[in-house]
């Protein structure tokens, strides 16, 4: 059972999970190179740290209706 995962400072350009991971609570993604992140792999997310990124997307966002605290600060001046 995976309910907590941290991939900070790993260089990923993209997170493509497979299925969904229902039990997952936190997620840290923090400093990466990230553009796009799909959310529905994530339903029952309630933390999520994607600061310093180069976001330009963030897929499916409405599906995160238990989260309780994001994080997005800078995603080097990128607008999403």
């Amino acid at each position: 059972m995976l309910c907590c995962s941290g991939a900070d400072d790993n260089s990923l350009d993209e997170l493509k999970p497979h299925g969904i991971l229902p039990r997952l609570r936190i997620l840290r993604l923090s400093a990466n190179r990230l553009k796009c992140l799909d959310a529905s792999h994530f339903p029952n997310l309630r933390v999520l740290y994607i600061d310093n990124n180069s976001l330009t997307e963030f897929k499916n966002a409405n599906k995160l209706a238990r989260l309780e605290n994001l994080s997005l600060r800078n995603q080097g001046g990128n607008a999403l």
